[in-house]
């Protein structure tokens, strides 16, 4: 069980971080390739455990305004909560 919190804390510090940065607009940013992106980060950071680093925005989520950015960040994170403590730990989308 310590395992899975660590995992879902290093996937909650690494989304974190990545909203606290942002990116000048692109007219037509891609939502998907951001969420795919992101995605990808979190895992990598669950996959180096504790020696996972800050992430910064992915380059895929230029132009993506910080509001859905941070929706993406709060999805992903429930989405990973729950894979890893099931229904129970989920967190309930705003």
């Amino acid at each position: 069980m310590r395992t899975k919190r660590t995992l879902t804390t290093a996937a909650v510090a690494a989304l974190l971080a990545l909203t606290g940065c942002s990116s000048e607009p692109d007219p037509k940013p891609d939502i998907a390739a951001c969420k795919t992106a992101m995605v990808k980060q979190v895992d990598e950071a669950i996959a180096a455990g504790e020696e996972a680093v800050d992430g910064k925005r992915p380059t895929a989520c230029t132009g993506v305004d910080d509001k859905t950015f941070e929706r993406l960040a709060g999805e992903i994170t429930a989405a990973k909560t729950a894979e890893f403590f099931g229904d129970e730990g989920a967190t309930p989308a705003p």
